[in-house]
């Protein structure tokens, strides 16, 4: 695993992994386009994974010219990419993948100097010392300025000859368990680490990106993690990422409101629902299309007001599309039904173009609206009228460029508040969740009980 002075070295950017044998080789198969030699990666200060590989390779300048076929607007397709292999002065080995690399031969000799921008760099090495009790954990760190919601506490002393002068105690860990795993999360030297372990020899699948996943929904921010470091079996793997700055203004508030505790605990028992709920989806490299719906409601409150309230509403249908299919959903009689209806209308003396018009609006009607779906959860206590019609009076004007004519802007804020709690309550119906949430609909932000 990684020493303590590279982490350091890797949060101050200024972190350098010297490797006596780089090899660049594009992905195409069978492709001769190699470069090979010594070089190094770094991390810079604003966070960009950056390589630097001296070939002695002459430089094909026809074969860097010649076009791929490519057109403006084109996706760059795989074969075109890089696959790095560097091993560094400690003999361990890193690879990179989806590089575009920048070739520049040299003044009068041969050789070439190759740079590029890494996405990720990754280790993987079987244990030097088999573990002889069964044991897994994954430890990711981030380089954030995040806030946790502490529930555990430490507590340190000073001693001098064997007297104690001085005891601390602070509330500064989150401690919970989740899907088989003890969590651990702490903050130190302004790096937020992650720390989940299991008595098994095997993490459940995927738990890397659910995790995050997780924390990104209970903290209603966006996080992303520097460097992650997975201890399976005998088997044990470090991941570095690129992670540049971003914007840190959102307005979005988490689902349950804190400061830089929660005593309780009622935080990570969301968190343990939410990602009960995420982690078996199989797609091991994209988010769960709830997390997704997360992220874009957290990322919209960045930009605009305006962009915030259409993505709230517009995310809204999304997740009753996604985790409520059957809600309201037709019965088999009356598809039949409404498939006789459009077998008539085919057969009608009607025009073409209004047969179109009629059988598509037929063919919607098979799929139960977000209206029926949202009135059938006003009936089951799970929503409540007011959140109802937030969302009408947000989704439908803007969704067609048309801003409501409100009243003043005050009322425009509490209506994407009151979505928002909306929103919050789709996930936590979906999830299982009961417990304490923060009411936004209401001024002073007042926690309340989730059913009501």
């Amino acid at each position: 695993m990684l020493q303590k002075a590279e982490i350091e070295e890797l949060q101050n950017g200024i972190w350098q992994l010297d490797c006596p044998n780089m090899v660049l080789r594009k992905n195409a198969t069978n492709d001769i386009d190699v470069y090979e030699g010594s070089g190094y990666i770094r991390r810079t200060s604003e966070g960009d994974l950056l390589l630097k590989l001296y070939s002695k390779r002459e430089v094909d300048v026809a074969r860097l010219f010649r076009s791929n076929g490519l057109k403006s607007g084109q996706l760059i397709p795989d074969d075109e990419y890089y696959e790095l292999s560097a091993t560094d002065i400690k003999g361990r080995i890193w690879e990179a993948k989806y590089i575009l690399p920048d070739i520049g031969g040299c003044a009068g000799q041969e050789g070439a100097v190759v740079s590029g921008r890494l996405q990720e760099l990754k280790h993987t090495t079987d244990s030097l010392h088999p573990s002889v009790r069964p044991h897994s954990s994954l430890n990711i760190m981030f380089f954030q300025d995040l806030k946790i919601p502490c529930n555990a506490a430490t507590k340190s002393s000073t001693s001098v000859g064997g007297c104690v002068r001085k005891q601390h105690t602070a509330m500064d860990v989150a401690q919970f368990s989740s899907c088989g795993c003890h969590f651990e999360i702490s903050t130190e030297n302004a790096v937020v680490n992650l720390h989940a372990y299991t008595d098994f020899r095997k993490l459940p699948d995927n738990l890397e990106i659910r995790a995050v996943e997780a924390l990104q929904f209970v903290l209603g921010r966006p996080v992303v993690w520097a460097i992650l470091q997975k201890h399976q079996g005998d088997v044990e793997t470090i991941r570095i990422r690129q992670t540049p700055i971003g914007r840190t203004d959102w307005r979005i508030g988490p689902p349950i409101g804190f400061r830089t505790t929660d005593p309780s605990g009622r935080v990570w028992k969301l968190y343990d629902k939410y990602l009960t709920h995420i982690l078996d989806y199989a797609e091991s490299d994209k988010y769960h299309p709830l997390s997704d719906f997360v992220y874009r409601v957290i990322q919209a409150s960045a930009a605009s007001i305006e962009a915030q309230a259409l993505t709230v509403a517009v995310t809204v249908e999304g997740v009753l599309r996604t985790e409520f299919p059957e809600l309201v959903a037709l019965s088999e009689k009356e598809l039949e039904e409404l498939d006789k209806t459009q077998q008539i209308i085919n057969e009608s003396a009607l025009n073409n173009r209004l047969k179109k018009r009629i059988t598509g609006t037929i063919g919607g009607w098979k799929n139960p609206s977000t209206t029926d779906k949202l009135s059938s959860l006003i009936d089951l206590g799970v929503i409540e009228n007011t959140e109802y019609d937030a969302w009408k009076k947000l989704r439908h004007p803007f969704a067609h460029a048309a801003p409501p004519n409100l009243r003043d802007f005050q009322e425009f804020v509490d209506l994407c508040h009151i979505v928002t709690v909306l929103f919050y309550k789709l996930i936590f119906h979906a999830i299982g969740y009961e417990g304490k949430h923060t009411d936004y609909s209401s001024h002073d932000w007042p926690l309340r009980d989730y059913p009501e």
